[in-house]
């Protein structure tokens, strides 16, 4: 998909990432201009000499401005955490953007973290122990809760790059984050233990009646299903300002990751509960009743959930592209 606007004099052509899924909406020309003005103001008053990259060179700064960066074969520059944290619009201000290895070009990139889980939620109530009660079934434990569902993942970052040459290729990653992993289902209550059997009774020529078996133990909670996984982050805007004559060249080099991030995964289930005890058999009377009770059976154990889905596909991200005259770009760039 492509849209032409005109911005301050400036001819944009905005391209959209396309998944099979989703396609982002252009930003419109208000904000276009905005981002325009932003940039010229984040210019600093100073601009360095060569900047090199090598590795994985994170940055603690959001605006990068040198006369050339240089990206050794499959270096990295990364916007750190901790510039995100206070800023998402990153810029980038070069004359000349260089890739020492055209198999191996520099990215630009930033700093992506998993967000942390939902804390795990232990185990439900028991059911109520009646070993002390005669006859009476142990309780039922009770059934997990789900897994709390997984964060979203972090947005991609704004990124501009202000530049005259870019040689002979980039990649520009502003993929969004990916998703949380769901937690953890809460495991089922245990089940209670049985309450003991009647005692046999006799009298001074006969048994009245024999002892009893003792009750059974109650029945396991089933485990929480985990939670869901948390949505990818959305893919965030990338906008290239270059000479105009350069805007084909340099739109066919670039490699441009605006998609969604990976979908967090679901939570593991939670385990059932484990079946109360049988309660104890009555005890026999001698000598007229004999035999003790047999004990109660044990509770069925509850049944193991499932892992929670997958997370959604979040959203990809725009790419916009702005022409300016030579001139106008040196000024920003001197």
């Amino acid at each position: 998909m492509r849209r032409y606007l005109i911005v301050s004099g400036i001819a944009f052509c905005a391209y959209t990432f396309v998944t099979p899924a989703d396609a982002q909406t252009p930003l419109s020309p208000p904000e276009a201009q905005n981002r325009l003005v932003e940039a010229a103001q984040a210019r600093p008053a100073v601009i360095v000499g060569d900047f090199r990259v090598e590795g994985q060179r994170v940055y603690n700064a959001p605006v990068l401005a040198a006369r050339r960066v240089i990206f050794a074969a499959g270096s990295s520059l990364i916007f750190s955490q901790q510039v995100l944290t206070t800023r998402r619009n990153l810029f980038v201000f070069a004359q000349e953007i260089v890739s020492e290895n055209a198999e191996q070009p520099g990215t630009v990139t930033w700093e992506q973290t998993a967000p942390a889980s939902p804390p795990p939620l232990g185990s439900a109530p028991a059911g109520a122990d009646n070993g002390g009660r005669e006859g009476q079934t142990g309780g039922a434990g009770q059934h997990g809760r789900p897994g709390g569902p997984g964060e979203a993942g972090s947005p991609g970052p704004d990124l501009t790059i202000v530049a005259l040459k870019i040689n002979p290729t980039l990649k520009i990653n502003v993929s969004g984050g990916p998703g949380g992993l769901g937690g953890v289902g809460e495991n089922g209550g245990r089940g209670g233990g049985g309450g003991y059997g009647r005692p046999a009774s006799q009298n001074a020529f006969n048994c009245r009646h024999g002892a009893n078996d003792g009750a059974p133990g109650g029945s396991g909670g089933n485990g929480g299903p985990g939670g869901a996984g948390g949505t990818g982050g959305a893919g965030g805007v990338f906008t290239l300002v270059t000479p105009s004559d350069q805007v084909p060249v340099i739109t066919r080099v670039l490699q441009v990751n605006l998609g969604a991030g990976t979908p967090g995964q679901g939570g593991a289930g939670g385990s059932g509960g484990q079946g109360g005890p049988g309660g104890a058999g009555g005890a026999q009377s001698l000598p007229f009743c004999r035999g003790n009770g047999a004990q109660g059976g044990a509770g069925a154990s509850g049944a193991n959930a499932g892992f929670g889905p997958v997370g959604n596909q979040g959203a990809a991200g725009t790419y916009f592209v702005g022409g300016l005259s030579p001139d106008d770009l040196n000024k920003l760039l001197q």
